[in-house]
């Protein structure tokens, strides 16, 4: 199963830029290489004294996005 935001990108946006910029060619459109999520933990010394927020933390990110890294 191809990811929701790919699907979204190729079926909507790309024939969106493609009529918008008037490309020749769709190997003009601009592509998607890499989607980076970042979480700041506040202090890094409050962080380390409760491990309970890390983890809290930890599976926000994960729901957020599917991915534990």
């Amino acid at each position: 199963m191809a990811p929701r935001l790919r699907d979204f990108y190729k079926d909507s946006v790309a024939p969106a830029l493609m009529e918008k910029f008037s490309y020749g060619n769709s190997m003009q459109i601009p592509k998607i290489e890499k989607i980076v999520i970042n979480m700041g933990l506040g202090k890094l010394t409050d962080a380390g004294k409760d491990a309970k927020l890390a983890n809290v933390k930890s599976k926000s990110m994960k729901s957020h996005s599917g991915h534990k890294h």
